[in-house]
């Protein structure tokens, strides 16, 4: 069992574990200072691909050997880095994005297409909002997107394995967070969070905004329903 061990000082480790007992075993440990997380695997499974701030890139750490390969698309420490698939050898999908304070500040998340071999970004698409779920389905992954600001109608982006991007407007589905003042003077968080499921088989995508419908998606044409 490939583990991603947290640290008390904050970093982690990659190792190797007994399956049954969660002991470790004796075939190396990647060290990995500043903490990672979200590791995406290669499609041949031998290096996988681990997430974090930006100022120490996404790692590539070869699991046969257990040594870090490399480090892409490194940036500066307020970024953060989310891989999210690596469908193809020389593809890999990942969220790059910058907390932001406060609800009328926009929050910026861009999707990034990584030559993993390469070591280098190919391309950078803006997504004009915030990922709140994303699924993986096969070689391609289908995010549920908010509005940058406020709350407004939810879109949902397939992202294929070369990094293009289809967008479906979800109009009578809220999605987002705002404040608003109450009665006595004092703000309130107002959130309107829906939920996402994708059945594979059929390739469509279920969204539940909360209340008494559900909006159906069919991925191949972006059909709502």
């Amino acid at each position: 069992l490939l583990a991603l061990i947290e640290q008390r000082n904050g970093g982690a480790r990659l190792g190797w574990l007994d399956p049954a007992t969660l002991r470790p075993l004796d075939r190396g440990v990647v060290q990995l200072a500043g903490g990672v997380w979200s590791p995406v695997l290669a499609p041949a499974g031998e290096r996988v691909a681990l997430g974090g701030r930006g100022n120490k890139g996404i790692r590539i750490v070869d699991v046969a050997d257990m040594r870090v390969l490399g480090r892409v698309a490194r940036a500066s420490a307020d970024r953060s880095f989310v891989p999210l698939a690596w469908p193809l050898e020389h593809r890999l999908l990942a969220l790059e994005f910058k907390w932001m304070q406060g609800p009328a500040v926009p929050h910026v998340q861009d999707l990034l297409v990584i030559d993993p071999v390469a070591s280098r970004v190919v391309a950078r698409r803006p997504l004009d909002g915030w990922a709140i779920q994303t699924i993986q389905v096969g070689r391609r992954v289908v995010l549920l997107l908010q509005p940058a600001v406020g709350i407004g109608p939810a879109r949902l982006a397939v992202v294929g394995p070369d990094g293009a991007v289809r967008i479906a407007i979800l109009r009578s589905v809220l999605a987002g967070s705002d404040e608003e003042s109450s009665e006595g003077g004092q703000a309130r968080n107002l959130l309107r969070m829906p939920a996402l499921a994708v059945d594979p088989d059929s390739r469509r995508a279920f969204v539940v905004p909360g209340g008494s419908h559900v909006v159906e998606v069919q991925l191949a044409t972006l059909e709502v329903s």
